[in-house]
């Protein structure tokens, strides 16, 4: 008889299911990661001859359409200076998921947004902490910048199989264990 290696487990594309991502500066001040666009292969088709990744924006203009259905542009850059609803300042950096040439690696795309960040006269001038070294082993010159950016990177293309029977959810804030919810699948009923 076989047996798969993966029966009774979920399998999980988490990089459809793309989010934001944000994080606190010890200041108090937040950094939110954007998603500006997302390009995903069509019927989980492959691209032979492309890869997709993250990569900073581009600056440019898009049109977009308004809830009446009417068309407005609208100004994409990748770094960019706001205020939150009570004022506090935050800083934006937007990427897209987009098709790049075979070969691409997200690490050197991750690397080039880094540098562009850092470089950016806002950042120099008043984000300075994202410079700040946040080292491992691997990479002692990992800054606090780039840590974030291959967690989001990492959490929004990652494959995962997950087995119900040996999973345990993260615990909440309180520290119990969250309900786990996980999609269920319909067997055929057993003949008695």
């Amino acid at each position: 008889m076989l047996h798969w290696a993966n029966k009774d487990q979920y399998y999980t594309k988490s990089g459809e299911n793309f989010s934001n991502y944000g994080f606190k500066l010890e200041d108090g001040r937040t950094v939110h990661f954007r998603l500006a666009a997302a390009d995903t292969a069509k019927d989980n088709r492959k691209d032979n001859d492309k890869e997709r990744r993250f990569a900073l924006v581009a600056a440019k203009i898009v049109t977009r359409l308004d809830e009446n259905g009417d068309e407005y542009e609208e100004e994409l850059v990748p770094v960019e200076e706001a205020t939150d609803k009570d004022g506090n300042p935050e800083l934006i950096i937007r990427f897209e998921y987009a098709a790049q040439p075979k070969g691409t690696k997200q690490d050197k795309l991750v690397a080039d947004a880094v540098q562009a960040v850092l470089a950016h006269a806002a950042v120099k001038a008043r984000w300075l902490a994202l410079g700040n070294r946040a080292p491992t082993e691997k990479n002692p010159q990992r800054t606090l910048l780039e840590k974030h950016l291959s967690d989001y990177t990492t959490k929004n293309t990652a494959d995962y199989f997950v087995d119900p029977a040996k999973f345990t959810p993260p615990p909440n804030s309180s520290g119990r264990l969250q309900p786990l919810s996980l999609p269920t699948r319909s067997r055929a009923p057993q003949p008695a």
